[in-house]
This record gives structure tokens, sequence and C-alpha cells, in this order.
């Protein structure tokens, strides 16, 4: 939690919403060591979650603005499902898992993904965006796992509050 607590206490003038993801993706790297970290916003009422940031081995990848990824309801109703009701998602061989059947073909097929641990960012108690953990090996992720990005989220939501930062 080094680098949140840190942009967190500067306060600084120009601080931004992108800054406290890079951070969270950052911290979140370090606890947990996945391949790849992303952070989604949930859209257009919770039918669609759209990729804003995106890490692989820590580092921030670019993300082209027209290559938008984009999930949808319609399409992947067993994910959307699961993740906003239980909050928290682990499954250590996605392609084993009934909830995430969807998404084999499209999406963690051609990043060469076989575990995610999932866990929903809230405001105000509503749901407004997602951090996913991926590893291209298979991984048990533990709930001590998810404990620790709940700790990270909830810190970052404070701030949100605080700030009032739009999630997009």
């Amino acid at each position: 939690m080094q680098k949140l607590v840190e942009i967190i206490k500067s306060r600084g003038p120009g601080l931004s919403e992108a800054d406290i993801f890079r951070a969270l993706c950052s911290d979140v790297y370090h606890l947990l060591n996945a391949d790849l970290i992303s952070i989604w916003s949930i859209e257009d009422d919770g039918d669609s979650i759209v990729r804003r940031f995106l890490f692989e081995n820590g580092q921030e990848l670019d993300q082209d603005q027209s290559a938008e990824v984009r999930l949808s309801r319609t399409e992947h109703p067993d994910y959307f499902a699961e993740i906003l009701s239980s909050i928290c998602l682990l499954a250590p061989d996605v392609r084993d898992n009934p909830h995430l059947e969807s998404l084999v073909d499209i999406y963690f097929d051609p990043q060469g993904v076989q575990s995610l641990l999932d866990y929903v960012i809230y405001r105000n108690m509503v749901p407004v965006g997602i951090i996913c953990c991926e590893a291209r090996d298979a991984r048990s992720w533990s709930m001590t796992d998810a404990e620790k990005i709940r700790s990270l989220t909830v810190a970052m939501s404070f701030e949100f509050e605080a700030q009032i930062f739009p999630l997009n």
C-alpha cells in the first residue's frame, strides 16, 4: 500500500484520478505479483465495463483508444452476474469457471491468461469499477489476496470521496 498511501498523503494540486489508479496498480503488483493488472470502469448503468488502465509485469501499457476493450452484460451475463453480486471473483483456472466461459476465446486465450482475481471498486456504496489481476500460469488465489485488494480499494475510495473524482 506504499505508493497509494504516498500519493494520498501528498495531496498535490496536480493529483488526478489516473495518478491514484496507477498507484493502486503498482501496489497490487507488489503485493500479488500478478502478470496483468487492469482497471475497468462500469458504464451504461452496469451494462458494460471498459478497460481504462493496463499494467503488465508492473509496467503501464499504453492503451490505444481506437482499440478500446469493452465487455457487455448481454454477451457475458454470467460474468456480470457473478462479479457484481459477489464483489470478488477468484478463478484458479479461467477455463474451469462457468462464470468466465464466454470470455475464454475472446479475452483470456489471446492474452494467455490462466487465472484471475477480480474485485469490485465502490464509490458511495455503488459499484463503479473492477480491478482485475491475471496470471499466465495456474495460480490459487486466496481470500487473503482478495483482502489485500479490498484494503487498497477502501483507501482509494476514501480519497475519491475527498477529491470527488469521476471514474472516467
